[in-house]
């Protein structure tokens, strides 16, 4: 069953200023990258988690291995097609066109769980169901 990681998720493996969610986000990545599946990413999630790096003014070493920290995941590419069925997405669930994309894009890759904390947890877009680690 693959899985599919928001932005946040990310973000929290790596804030030390977050005491509560950063254990609990390093110990869902650490047990979904010894699972068999893959684990996805969007081009969107790597493009936001950069950002947030960088806005965090971080030493461009630890910008670096940053970015190499996204080295095991599987990348589900934004492509025309996933931005027109995103936006129907969007328009047909009452999401934000971002989340739509995400959704969109954890579709695209067959996945059956996307971890996020942006969107209802339990709500199901086909086979796949969000989850919300932190509940």
């Amino acid at each position: 069953m693959p899985a599919f990681l928001d932005t946040n998720i990310l973000i929290y493996c790596v804030d030390e200023s977050e005491s509560i969610k950063r254990p609990m986000a390093l110990a869902l990545l650490r047990q979904l990258l010894t699972e068999a599946e893959p684990v996805y990413i969007s081009t969107q999630v790597a493009v936001e988690f950069m950002r947030w790096v960088s806005r965090e003014r971080l030493p461009a070493v630890n910008s670096q291995n940053l970015l190499d920290t996204l080295t095991p995941f599987a990348c589900q590419p934004t492509t025309i097609s996933l931005v027109r069925s995103a936006w129907a997405l969007a328009q047909d669930h009452t999401i934000s066109w971002f989340d739509a994309l995400i959704v969109q894009a954890a579709l695209d890759a067959r996945c059956t769980t996307l971890y996020s904390e942006d969107l209802q947890h339990g709500r199901r877009f086909g086979t796949l169901e969000i989850v919300n680690p932190f509940q």
